[in-house]
């Protein structure tokens, strides 16, 4: 099984408060192939800089992370999260493309691919990021056969976007019975 992991799933599993946590803390652990996108990292780099400056990340006193600067101390803790949980980043290209009537634009293909989706899908920008690099992780070979995520947005708008990638939307507990877990 090759799951996307939307960063609402990271979140919830290192937050012992959040009601998703004990499902995505052990989806996380399962030794199956766990995808994000060079987005999911952005957004994982901006959830732990507002949470590590408002005093909800609490550093354990006098490690090596407290000698280090705000911005370094969110990096080391978003590639943390993303080595412990074996969360694989695979490369995506640059292409350029144009959606008639707006001008050609060289930008990230999962950016790209989210400028066709958005007017059908009426989500986010955050979500349709995400579903525009799952669409281009499958057409660079790779597979996914579930986004997992807790954001409500994405999971009302299931069979859109189903129809639009071909993969299923599910929470983390729907994937833990489905894998029987």
């Amino acid at each position: 099984m090759n799951v996307y992991i939307d960063t609402s799933v990271l979140v919830s599993a290192f937050s012992p408060n959040d009601e998703h946590h004990d499902d995505s803390r052990s989806l996380m652990t399962l030794p199956i192939k766990k995808l994000g996108s060079p987005y999911t990292v952005l957004e994982l780099c901006c959830v732990v800089s507002r949470e590590l400056r408002r005093g909800k990340i609490q550093l354990p006193p006098y490690t090596e992370l407290n000698r280090l600067t705000h911005e370094e101390r969110v990096l080391v803790i978003v590639r943390y999260i993303i080595e412990s949980f074996n969360l694989e980043i695979p490369p995506l290209a640059m292409i350029e493309t144009t959606l008639s009537p707006l001008p050609s634009v060289t930008c990230a293909s999962e950016v790209a691919t989210a400028l066709y989706l958005a007017p059908r899908l009426c989500l986010p920008v955050s979500a349709v990021l995400h579903i525009g690099s799952v669409a281009i992780l499958k057409r660079l070979g790779h597979r996914v056969d579930a986004i997992v995520t807790t954001d409500p947005a994405f999971l009302e708008l299931q069979p859109e976007i189903k129809s639009s990638v071909g993969v299923d939307v599910v929470t983390p507990r729907d994937l833990l019975r489905r894998l029987g877990v």
